[in-house]
């Protein structure tokens, strides 16, 4: 399944959890009121440790046709000041 290519700036917030009340999934609140759902990948497990922060992520993204969209990181980079991208090179 392929999507197309899109950067999203947003808050990460926790969206599911284990029975230890650990998160393990969560999605991205872009700036336009659009709620992404973060595909699993190494990239998304990463994310986890960004909760609460504001990012930009790259990557596929499908979905948005038929409920909420999904997106596929490929790389990532948190908004404080750095510009360092977190990805594939």
């Amino acid at each position: 399944m392929s999507g197309e290519t899109a950067a999203i700036k947003g808050l990460i917030i926790p969206a599911e959890w284990d029975e230890k009340g650990k998160v393990v999934k969560v999605v991205i609140a872009a700036f336009d009121e659009t709620e992404y759902i973060v595909g699993e990948t190494t990239k998304s497990s990463d994310l986890i440790a960004f909760i609460n922060k504001e990012v930009e992520v790259v990557g596929q993204v499908w979905g948005h046709e038929v409920g909420t969209p999904v997106i596929q990181v490929e790389e990532y980079r948190v908004l404080d000041g750095t510009t360092k991208f977190h990805g594939s090179g």
